[in-house]
């Protein structure tokens, strides 16, 4: 996986059950479906929990919704906030 489609990835990419992750607009912008080690899983597990934590925080202190590419602001409205 590159750098920059790892920063590019959302919590809704990573399918622990399936232990993949989903690589959207990567190399020649296709989506890509890569495996997910083993080792990872606890750590990732740890990550999306505390990243939870300041989610809520961030939502607390009236940081209302991240930004989002293309016209998904517009299809989903409340994507920038889940």
């Amino acid at each position: 996986m590159r750098k920059m489609e790892c920063l590019r990835l959302r919590v809704q990419d990573i399918d622990i059950d399936y232990r993949q992750i989903t690589v959207r607009s990567g190399k020649d912008r296709k989506d890509l479906v890569i495996m997910l080690p083993a080792s990872l899983i606890d750590s990732l597990h740890t990550q999306l929990y505390r990243a939870r934590q300041i989610h809520n925080l961030d939502l607390d202190e009236g940081y209302e919704e991240t930004s989002l590419p293309f016209a998904l602001a517009r299809k989903y409205p409340n994507a920038g906030r889940e």
